[in-house]
């Protein structure tokens, strides 16, 4: 099985983490106990149980459970959480497990272990060796990008591959960032697309199901300006109005009540969320030129019917667009001083 030294050397951090992470408490843990049924009375071998967070829940629905992980001090911790109810033991998934007897096991659940294998074949018939006729296995895995996010490798058995400036890559939402995964990106120059709706539309909800904790991560506008990431702003998940999304990304307003997630990680001017939907998102989107008055440049200009960057916040989502001059054609609306206008 693939050595992962964040495993082996910082356990007791990864045990934490892996307790409390929102993800995992409210996601996956959840989603493979739904899957898993009715647990009394089964014996349950875990694959990967690291801390054993999971392995007690099944312990508490009735399972007769063995958990085996590869990483001895998480298996220490495991033992301890679970005491006498059940057994954590050292084991190499790419191993035969021979503590297990044949015909033995009536469900076998790995959960966000089995995308650590390189070739699952020798695994899966030691598992159909261990289950009895009619067994189950229920798994989970990593989205296919969290390989290359944890480990900057292609995946996790292919050799190690740097990350070339040269190379665009885009990270989507980042709607969670702490302060050393900004630190990182930006090192390795991605640039980052924001919605303002995780705050907007999600944030209450965010809050209630994965606790306080995580408040000062989401939508790190600030942390990430700092950081050197070029951000840009958007609407795909709403609101659809880029002013609205700009007044929300100055607020950082929860829902339509009095609520505020501004803290230092997330407050920006209003000069720069400007930018980040304007300049920053055409910088992002790769689009050379836009706003640019040199010749041979697409020149675009949009005629506002008030400056966004000074007038009153409350006022900046009624904005309205006067014309709009595409390669030096006014395509809507018509120019100040200008007998020709455009309607559609």
């Amino acid at each position: 099985m693939s050595s992962n030294s964040l495993f082996s050397d910082h356990a007791e951090i990864y045990a934490e983490h892996s307790t409390h992470s929102g993800p995992n408490a409210y996601y996956e843990r959840p989603a493979i106990l739904r899957l898993a049924g009715e647990l009394a009375g089964l014996r349950v071998l875990e694959l990967g149980c690291a801390a054993g967070v999971l392995t007690e829940m099944l312990i508490d629905r009735g399972a007769d459970v063995t958990a085996v992980d590869r990483e001895p001090r998480l298996v220490e911790s495991a033992q301890r959480r679970i005491g006498q109810r059940g057994r954590a033991v050292v084991a190499d998934l790419e191993e035969p497990l021979d503590m297990v007897p044949t015909a033995s096991v009536d469900l076998v659940i790995a959960s966000l272990v089995l995308h650590y294998i390189a070739d699952w074949r020798p695994l899966l018939s030691e598992l159909d060796r261990c289950l009895v006729p009619g067994g189950a296995l229920v798994f989970s895995l990593h989205h296919p990008i969290t390989g290359w996010r944890l480990s900057d490798q292609t995946d996790y058995h292919r050799g190690r591959r740097q990350h070339r400036r040269s190379e665009r890559w885009i990270l989507q939402h980042a709607y969670f960032l702490d302060e050393r995964q900004a630190t990182r990106y930006a090192e390795h120059g991605l640039q980052i697309t924001v919605s303002i709706g995780f705050t907007n539309g999600k944030g209450a909800r965010i809050q209630q199901r994965m606790g306080e904790q995580v408040m000062g991560h989401l939508n790190a506008f600030r942390r990430m300006i700092d950081s050197g990431l070029t951000v840009a702003g958007s609407s795909y998940w709403g609101p659809k109005n880029p002013f609205e999304c700009i007044a929300l990304a100055t607020t950082h307003r929860i829902g339509a009540g009095p609520s505020h997630n501004d803290g230092p990680a997330q407050v920006v001017s209003r000069r720069e969320t400007y930018a980040m939907w304007g300049r920053r998102a055409a910088e992002v989107l790769g689009w050379r030129g836009v706003g640019d008055l040199r010749p041979g440049s697409h020149a675009d200009l949009v005629l506002l019917d008030r400056d966004p960057v000074t007038c009153a916040l409350d006022d900046l989502p009624d904005t309205r667009v006067l014309a709009t001059v595409v390669t030096g054609r006014t395509v809507t609306g018509g120019l100040p001083g200008s007998s020709r206008s455009v309607r559609s």
